[in-house]
């Protein structure tokens, strides 16, 4: 069937590329249905459509040609997990002889009850070309996290006749809720560098060190010295000259 292969390739390419989860279901004997009855492969009728994909048309056992006005309930449930987004639903549906289609309690197909051939006229019906067909459809709002359930319910409305249905799609999500990327590391100043604001070591009132080099005079002061020192001299020669 042209949904379920195209469903299945979607679903390659969403969790190769977008990060997306994909679940199939499809119409089988492991289908849940309201009767007090296991649900079995229901007797095809040569004017139903084949059956889509992987399902097979299914009813509850005893329920092969039920009365007129007859109603039984198939049901579909899978789990999504907290914080999913962009949920969207692929879906083909076929009903003999109608069906109301719902997803978590909003009504996506509605029975019909103008009778064609073999099943209904319009809406979703049992021969080739009444498929009832989604695709793509985003039911995020429709959702929610845990147990979500799609329920088929199929309708006879010509009693004695063949009653059954038949169903196969997916659920498509992103998860959500990823940790965000770890924080970068502090960076360490450089070794040997000290911040801008340390304050100077040792007490604040230190006198500056003295210079352990010398300090030579300039020539000048030299002269000048030399200058003031030559009358002392001669004052003295003259006093040692005076006690001869």
């Amino acid at each position: 069937m042209k949904l379920v292969v195209k469903c299945a390739l979607v679903a390659t390419l969403a969790v190769s590329s977008c990060l997306a989860d994909v679940i199939d279901f499809a119409s089988s004997t492991s289908t849940t249905n309201s009767t007090a009855n296991p649900t079995v492969a229901a007797p095809v009728n040569p004017s139903w459509a084949a059956a889509l994909g992987s399902s097979i048309w299914v009813t509850a056992q005893g329920y092969d040609t039920p009365a007129l006005n007859t109603e039984v309930t198939f049901t579909e449930s899978f789990i999504l997990p907290a914080g999913f987004t962009d949920a969207d639903l692929n879906l083909g549906v076929y009903a003999d002889d109608s069906a109301t289609v719902m997803i978590d309690g909003t009504t996506l197909f509605t029975k019909q009850t103008e009778l064609g051939a073999h099943c209904v006229a319009v809406g979703i019906g049992c021969a080739n070309g009444a498929e009832g067909v989604i695709d793509n459809m985003n039911v995020t709002a429709d959702l929610h996290s845990g147990v979500n359930t799609i329920t088929f319910f199929d309708y006879q409305e010509v009693g004695g006749t063949s009653f059954g249905v038949d169903f196969a799609g997916s659920v498509s999500y992103k998860r959500g809720g990823d940790p965000p990327p770890p924080n970068d590391p502090p960076q360490n100043p450089p070794p040997n560098k000290k911040p801008p604001n340390d304050p100077p070591k040792g007490p604040p009132n230190d006198p500056p060190c003295p210079d352990p080099t010398p300090s030579v005079p300039e020539p000048g002061s030299i002269l000048l010295l030399l200058s003031a020192l030559v009358p002392v001299g001669l004052l003295i020669r003259r006093k040692a000259s005076s006690r001869r």
